[in-house]
């Protein structure tokens, strides 16, 4: 009997020694855990205008309409967002204080009365937006595109801007006629290097071009970016033609730059470097009306691309040590334009007639 006492004695004092080394490993590990997350919080932003409203007047088949926005900013009305992710080995979390908005589009007739009163809030957008930009940001009064026949919808954009900051995002909304919203889309970020293409509607309004998609009025839509590529920037060159430039996530030397259609099917594609990032990608380009041409400068390849707007696969690209000097001494037949890069100044002098170049490196 003693000595069962003695064996259930060492037992359980094993057990608890088990626990007790069990719960220390545990606590190890939270306390690791712990140290390797580095936790941000970003405050609740500085806010100077809680309402903002304008009106626009429209006309739709001849017939007279008025658009009244209003943005309310409600400071009792918190939103808090929490963001982790792993980067380098280290945990981070980052933790975002804002107010939430509410944003009022009303489509109003001759007679004063409302067709429709569609009321957002930026929990609207918390599918699109990251935590940053959607808790601790402005909503600016929404900008008027135009009204869509081929989607039956009106197209606004809509930024986001954080205060005293260049960090946002501009997003794209469509809008019918009975106030419903069909479509809620970003275009780009602000201040983090991102695409920093403008929304683009062709005259036959099929098609709605935005920096990261293409958005078709059959309904279908084509995405620019991908897994394996970063999209630097787009450009509707004409109705049916569209400039995509991406950047790789590797080394590689494949084409970067195509000509596309609005369902994404490649026309033409060719190798680009002369983008840079500053808050946001650049895409060096100047459009002549005179010529009908687009010139876009690569800097980095020593050479600019013509893509004339009527013919855009009878491209071509002038190398830089082709280019006689130009020393304001302009020719007959001569377009002259200026290209301002980050650091550099370029004059050319373009002649229409040759397709051939002069430059000055300012």
């Amino acid at each position: 009997m003693y000595r069962f006492l003695i064996i259930l004695f060492l037992t359980v004092t094993l057990i608890g020694c088990k626990e007790n080394a069990t719960q220390e490993i545990e606590n190890a590990i939270s306390e690791s855990n712990v140290t390797d997350t580095i936790v941000n919080e970003y405050d609740f932003p500085d806010v100077y205008l809680t309402f903002k409203e304008k009106d626009t007047l429209l006309f739709i088949d001849n017939e007279a309409f008025h658009l009244k926005f209003t943005v309310e900013i409600d400071t009792l009305k918190h939103l808090l967002k929490t963001e982790s992710y792993l980067y380098e080995g280290k945990n981070y979390k980052q933790k975002y204080k804002g107010y939430n908005a509410t944003l009022t589009i009303m489509l109003i007739d001759k007679s004063d009365d409302t067709i429709f009163n569609t009321i957002l809030t930026k929990n609207d957008f918390e599918d699109i937006l990251d935590g940053e930009a959607l808790t601790r940001s402005e909503i600016y009064l929404p900008v008027l595109l135009d009204y869509l026949e081929t989607f039956e919808s009106f197209a606004f954009s809509l930024n986001f801007m954080i205060p005293d900051s260049d960090v946002g995002a501009k997003c794209l909304l469509l809008i019918n006629r009975k106030g419903e919203l069909i479509e809620n889309t970003l275009n780009n970020l602000f201040g983090v290097g991102d695409c920093s293409s403008v929304i683009e509607i062709p005259s036959h309004q099929k098609f709605i071009l935005t920096c990261q998609k293409i958005i078709n009025a059959d309904g279908t839509h084509v995405e620019l970016s991908d897994k394996n590529a970063w999209q630097v920037g787009t450009k509707l060159i004409n109705d049916n033609t569209i400039l995509a430039v991406q950047e790789f996530n590797d080394s590689t030397q494949m084409p970067n730059a195509k000509l596309i259609d609005n369902y994404g099917n490649t026309l033409k594609q060719f190798i680009y470097k002369g983008y840079y990032n500053t808050l946001d990608f650049v895409v060096p380009i100047h459009f002549d009306p005179h010529s009908q041409n687009y010139f876009l400068l690569d800097e980095k390849m020593k050479q600019a691309v013509v893509i004339n707007k009527n013919q855009p696969l009878s491209l071509y690209a002038v190398d830089f040590a082709k280019m006689n000097p130009f020393n304001d001494d302009k020719n007959a037949g001569e377009l002259v334009f200026e290209m301002e890069l980050e650091y550099t100044h370029y004059t050319f002098a373009f002649d229409t007639l040759k397709n051939t170049f002069r430059k000055r490196k300012d």
